[in-house]
């Protein structure tokens, strides 16, 4: 595959917004406290989810030659370094790969962020990586880590659902159409398992739902973020343990970033080069 020479890719995100540490998670509200042997991954603090987004790009960087560097909206100290190595490097242009997957309206913040402090012969060619959600390398990484859960534990597919998760903090219309597209493109390799979709923090139809649901093995599928972050972390860990106490058998589908596959197609999920300027980006403000 022909790579271009003097091209950087920059990996964004929004990172943890301070305020988000003290909130009290909805699910703390109405059920009892985590258990303390919880099998779910708890990031604890803001430098806990920028040491395993660096971990995740670092190894991203064995895959490429291209420089890589990393940018969190809210972790405001890292931002002065980020714009050094923006300015540094002579690089012709960037391609942004977003850790969400679907359309987050928040990544215009980031574009407006680049807008600001960098200059526009800079920002004129910055390149974001479109949606991804319907990309071949993202449904079959996930499917992958379904299949491994389905084998290790010898489940029925006929007594099986997927519990899809995902942010309501993002939601616009083409979020919710995005994300309900995700999850029928990946049920689709199983032709017996029944699935719902989400939306964390607070949902209490689906909660309902899953009460009265007959089915007792549920896999917990992320698909809004490749990171697991500590909000969704917290969710899905009362989750996990508020539908034990229904009487069901949980599983966890691990976070992308865990991926050896997914991490190393994003190379090539950048290379179909499928873009949107940043320009464009900051129109959707």
């Amino acid at each position: 595959m022909f790579h271009e020479s003097n091209v950087g890719y920059i990996f964004a995100s929004l990172g943890i917004e301070p305020k988000e540490i003290k909130k009290r998670s909805f699910f703390k509200k109405l059920f009892k406290k985590s258990a303390k042997n919880s099998h779910l991954p708890y990031l604890n603090s803001v430098n806990d989810f920028y040491k395993c987004s660096e971990t995740f790009i670092t190894s991203i960087s064995k895959y490429s030659d291209n420089k890589c560097l990393s940018f969190h909206l809210y972790l405001e100290d890292t931002h002065e370094d980020f714009i050094k190595s923006i300015k540094e490097e002579k690089k012709d242009k960037y391609y942004i790969f977003p850790f969400f997957p679907q359309t987050a309206s928040q990544l215009s913040l980031i574009a407006k962020f680049f807008s600001d402090n960098l200059e526009s012969e800079k920002t004129d060619n910055f390149f974001w990586v479109k949606p991804y959600h319907l990309n071949g390398y993202f449904i079959r990484s996930i499917q992958k880590n379904i299949n491994d859960i389905f084998k290790k534990n010898k489940l029925d597919q006929k007594e099986t659902m997927f519990l899809y998760i995902a942010n309501n903090d993002y939601i616009s219309p083409l979020y919710l159409i995005e994300c309900q597209t995700t999850c029928q493109k990946i049920i689709k390799a199983y032709q017996f398992v029944d699935g719902m979709l989400y939306y964390y923090p607070s949902n209490l139809q689906v909660l309902n739902d899953l009460e009265k649901n007959l089915r007792k093995n549920i896999i917990i599928i992320p698909i809004s973020t490749i990171i697991t972050d500590i909000e969704l972390s917290k969710n899905l860990e009362n989750l996990k343990n508020f539908l034990e106490s229904q009487k069901k058998r949980v599983f966890y589908s691990k976070p992308l970033n865990e991926s050896e596959f997914f991490i190393r197609s994003i190379v090539d999920i950048i290379e179909e080069k499928n873009f949107i300027s940043n320009n464009m980006l900051l129109t959707q403000i």
